[in-house]
């Protein structure tokens, strides 16, 4: 018995300081949640005269079906996250008897740094077209109802508390879960039969109207240094390319009688290439955006929102140019190995003047485990990230044209190429809680490269 209270007493010493430690913490936490939403939310929120009794009366509807409204927020400043701040709204519901609602909010450059902000103004809303979208489905906060908001949190602040449940680190842990059901390419947005009239309209004055299309994507850095005012040198180089690399691949597919579509806004340059259309510097909108990809056959695409774009219809995907297949500290998007593909960049190392095989660059993976220490590395080492080649995006799309007509087929040879990195893959993730583009790699690229799977 002596002992029992000693050890409990020993623990308490332990406990208690911590414990006391959390209360601190979670009370700071607090406070500066009021002041972010009495300094930066609600002074941007114009007041309402005259909306008072209404207010009351919906506050009143609202606390007759909910005993709390939880407050969060929707990063609402990149396309990607609203997409799959989605998916895990469905995905993660409030608790029992709680009404969700979510405020949009951005990280933008300012001259003191970067900071979160909230977007009340559609200027660093990525899409508006989207956002709204989504609040016809989810409790978005929009101009046309944050008055109200504001006025139910400032007057019934015992039923409202701030939430971090979609924070950053907490968003990684749901995109980990969903993709561990592999609960892939759930279809989300629908267009209104006037939507479809419209786009439908566009499509013609482009040439695609009953005509056969792929989009294709080629990240740069002029959407990050224009819309949001990211550097250069913070606009993630390893995972941009060159349009010109996708030239032969439209010629290749205009000779099937497919043409295919550059998307993008705010590119770089002009893209002219046989069968091409020049969406992103010709037609674009943010309805048709979306509109011109849910109609195309497939997307090929670098990594980036415009692939998560691309499931919202589930559309297959050949993801291009990746600069890494297993990371942490950022999210993948949603793939389906039933019907996507991928292809890697290649790394040279310019000290030992070779190439890398796969289970060199997965050793380099598991030990810097996160995406952005892994660019490091191979900055610090003289590792060179190597582009997919036009003759290796060209096989790439031509594979996945087989593949939806029917044709495609594995040799023996293949089978074992692709069971090889399968393996080297489960050598790469085994024992790390990651994300993993586990995705069969384009057969000719592996046919081609088949030193990339040596020992």
């Amino acid at each position: 018995m002596k002992k029992t209270i000693k050890y409990l007493k020993t623990g308490l010493k332990h406990l208690l300081p911590n414990a006391a430690l959390r209360v601190i913490q979670e009370k700071r936490q607090k406070k500066r949640d009021e002041l972010f939403f009495e300094q930066e939310v609600f002074p941007k929120i114009p007041d309402t005269i005259g909306l008072e009794t209404e207010y009351e009366a919906k506050s009143q509807e609202i606390l007759r079906v909910y005993r709390k409204v939880e407050v969060c927020t929707v990063f609402a400043h990149r396309i990607g996250e609203i997409i799959v701040s989605l998916g895990h709204q469905q995905e993660f519901p409030p608790k029992e008897g709680e009404l969700a609602i979510f405020f949009p909010v951005g990280w933008i450059p300012r001259e003191g740094g970067e900071q979160c902000e909230y977007l009340y103004e559609d200027r660093y809303i990525a899409n508006t077209y989207l956002y709204r979208k989504v609040a016809d489905m989810l409790p978005l906060v929009t101009r046309e109802n944050a008055g109200f908001w504001k006025y139910f949190i400032q007057h019934y602040k015992r039923k409202t508390y701030i939430s971090h449940r979609f924070d950053h680190p907490n968003l990684l842990v749901m995109q980990k879960q969903i993709l561990q059901k592999k609960n892939f390419h759930r279809q989300y947005l629908h267009f209104e039969p006037d939507e479809r009239e419209e786009g439908e309209k566009k499509l013609e004055e482009m040439g695609l109207a009953g005509r056969k299309y792929v989009c294709f994507f080629a990240r740069q850095g002029r959407y990050l240094r224009e819309f949001l005012g990211i550097a250069s040198s913070g606009a993630d180089p390893a995972r941009n390319s060159h349009v010109e690399n996708f030239g032969l691949m439209s010629k290749c597919l205009w000779q099937r009688g497919i043409h295919s579509v550059r998307m993008g806004h705010l590119v770089e340059e002009a893209f002219n290439a046989p069968g091409a259309v020049d969406y992103a510097n010709h037609y674009r909108s943010e309805f048709m955006d979306f509109y011109v990809l849910s109609q195309a056959l497939f997307l090929i695409s670098d990594t980036s929102a415009m692939e998560v774009m691309a499931n919202l219809f589930d559309k297959p995907l050949v993801m291009v140019n990746m600069p890494v297949i297993t990371f942490n500290a950022d999210s993948l998007n949603y793939c389906d190995r039933k019907q996507d593909i991928f292809l890697p960049k290649k790394m040279y190392d310019t000290h030992r003047k070779r190439y890398l095989t796969f289970r060199e660059i997965f050793a380099i993976e598991r030990q810097e485990d996160s995406r952005y220490k892994i660019a490091e590395y191979y900055e610090a080492h003289g590792i060179v990230l190597e582009e997919n080649t036009p003759e290796e995006l060209a096989d790439a799309a031509e594979e996945m044209i087989a593949r939806l007509d029917g044709t495609f087929s594995y040799t023996p040879e293949d089978e074992i190429r692709q069971k090889r990195f399968s393996e080297l893959l489960a050598w790469a993730t085994e024992g790390r809680d990651c994300f993993v583009v586990d995705l069969p790699v384009g057969r000719e690229f592996l046919r081609q490269n088949e030193w990339l799977l040596e020992s």
